[in-house]
C-alpha cells in the first residue's frame, strides 16, 4: 500500500507541474501528429491552440483504467465542450477524430498528415507579427477569468483521482493491461 500511495502522490505532483503550461504568458500551441491518450489528452486542454493532423485522435481513456483525470482534465474538458459532452467522452473513452475534435472545441484546426509541426510554426510566426504588448494581456485576461469559474475544481479533481488510484477497478484494469 505505501508504494501505491507514493505512486498517486507522484502523479498528482506531476500534474501540478504540468498545469504550469496553462499559465505561460504567451500562447501555447500543440501540434498533434498522432493519437493522444489519457494524460496526453489532458495536456492538450492546457494549450491555447491545438492543431491536429487529419489521422490523429484524442482519447480520455481514464475510465478504462478505473481512474479519473488527475491534472484538471475533467474541469478543462467541461469548460471546452460542456458537461454533457464531457461526461460522454470521459465515460465512453471513445477516440475523438480530428474533425470531431474541432467541432467539439478540443482543437482549432485539422491539417494534413505530416503538417502539424509546420503549421504550428506558421501560427507562431503569424502571432509573432503581433506586438507582444497586445498578445500577453489577451492571454492574461483569458487566464484571469478561470480561477473564479473553477473554484476548487482542480483540487477536488485530484482528490477524486487519489481515491480511484489503487481501487479494485484500477487494479483490475492494470491486470488486464499487463497480461
Amino acid at each position: 500500500l505505501p508504494a501505491v500511495r507514493r505512486g498517486v502522490d507522484h502523479v498528482i505532483a506531476l500534474g501540478r507541474r504540468v498545469m504550469a503550461i496553462e499559465e505561460v504568458a504567451v500562447p501555447v500551441i500543440a501540434a498533434v501528429a498522432g493519437d493522444v491518450f489519457g494524460g496526453g489528452a489532458e495536456l492538450l486542454t492546457l494549450c491555447d491552440m491545438v492543431l491536429m493532423e487529419a489521422h490523429a485522435t484524442q482519447r480520455f481513456v481514464h475510465s478504462k483504467m478505473g481512474l479519473v483525470p488527475a491534472w484538471g482534465g475533467t474541469t478543462r474538458l467541461c469548460e471546452r465542450v460542456g458537461d454533457l459532452r464531457a461526461a460522454a467522452l470521459l465515460m465512453s473513452a471513445e477516440p475523438i477524430a480530428a474533425e470531431r475534435a474541432v467541432a467539439l472545441g478540443l482543437a482549432n484546426e485539422v491539417v494534413p498528415e505530416g503538417a502539424a509541426l509546420t503549421r504550428a510554426l506558421d501560427v507562431v510566426s503569424e502571432l509573432s507579427q503581433q506586438p507582444r504588448s497586445a498578445i500577453t494581456p489577451i492571454k492574461a485576461s483569458l487566464l484571469a477569468r478561470r480561477p473564479a469559474r473553477r473554484g476548487t475544481a482542480l483540487t477536488d479533481e485530484a482528490e477524486v483521482f487519489r481515491g480511484a488510484w489503487g481501487s479494485p477497478a484500477n487494479l483490475a484494469a492494470l491486470a488486464r493491461v499487463t497480461k
